[in-house]
């Protein structure tokens, strides 16, 4: 099978874009580990599936493939990158169906797109043992699990995610969905944040990671719900937004197509 595809990114957070609103297949999780992989395949973060909406109120309906052929309730720079396509299309606001709900995309400005992350639900500060340490953090959900530590000094970096990110990923305590990540470090300018995503491992920025470290960091008095919150990533920055009652969080940060492309898929087996 001939697959087209458009290669985007939103913070360095690389995506293959496959549009099967009139028509095609899913590719299978096989074939999404395939076309993820950067030595056999394409090369990404994951595989995003534009199709029909499920409802009236979307313009699209958005699957989210892992690398791994799992499927992501949710991904905040994968849905950025979708908008920014839909949006090259026609005018905004509109709402992309996702796993986690319809969720409203509009223009942001100067290259970016503002996009609704959803409801954030907080649990309490929770203390559990991971790679031989003791770990504080509050798990977070936006469709998606996460599970937000704010780090001692030095330590939201990217040797410290690659030990404590999978500990906590597959920790018995977010079985069997596993959990998302965030090392949170509080700056004077805002928050920096190194992510170990589900699924992926560590990647250059995490939309919904984004969103969880700033609900938490409204709900523990760090930050101020109502402003727009500075999340400095290693793929660059975003800016969160989360309301008031802490009922919903909004990104807006840009997304860009790098280029389009086909690729032979293996013919399925019988």
């Amino acid at each position: 099978m001939r697959l087209s595809f458009e290669k985007v990114q939103g913070l360095g957070n690389d995506f293959l874009l496959v549009d099967s609103r009139s028509g095609g297949e899913l590719v299978t999780p096989d074939e999404a580990r395939l076309l993820c992989d950067r030595h056999l395949g394409v090369g990404a973060d994951g595989v995003l599936t534009l199709l029909p909406p499920r409802d009236g109120r979307s313009r699209a309906r958005l699957h989210i493939y892992n690398p791994d052929g799992s499927v992501a309730e949710m991904c905040g720079n994968g849905l950025r990158c979708a908008a920014a396509r839909l949006l090259a299309e026609a005018a905004g606001p509109f709402c992309v169906d996702t796993d986690a709900g319809p969720l409203r995309c509009d223009d942001g400005g100067a290259g970016a797109v503002v996009t609704e992350i959803g409801r954030p639900r907080l649990g309490e500060p929770e203390t559990i043992e991971a790679a031989g340490r003791r770990v504080e953090g509050i798990a977070v959900s936006l469709g998606n699990p996460h599970f937000v530590v704010f780090a001692q000094a030095g330590e939201a970096d990217e040797a410290t995610a690659r030990t404590l990110g999978p500990a906590i990923e597959r920790h018995p305590r977010f079985a069997p969905r596993r959990t998302n990540v965030e090392l949170c470090a509080v700056r004077p300018e805002g928050l920096g944040l190194v992510v170990w995503e589900r699924g992926a491992g560590l990647t250059l920025a995490c939309g919904t990671g984004a969103a969880a470290a700033a609900a938490a960091a409204c709900a523990k008095g760090i930050a101020r719900p109502g402003d727009e919150i500075r999340i400095d990533l290693p793929g660059g920055r975003l800016w969160a937004t989360v309301a008031q009652n802490l009922a919903s969080v909004s990104l807006r940060g840009p997304a860009a197509a790098v280029f389009h492309g086909e690729i032979e898929l293996p013919e399925k087996g019988p």
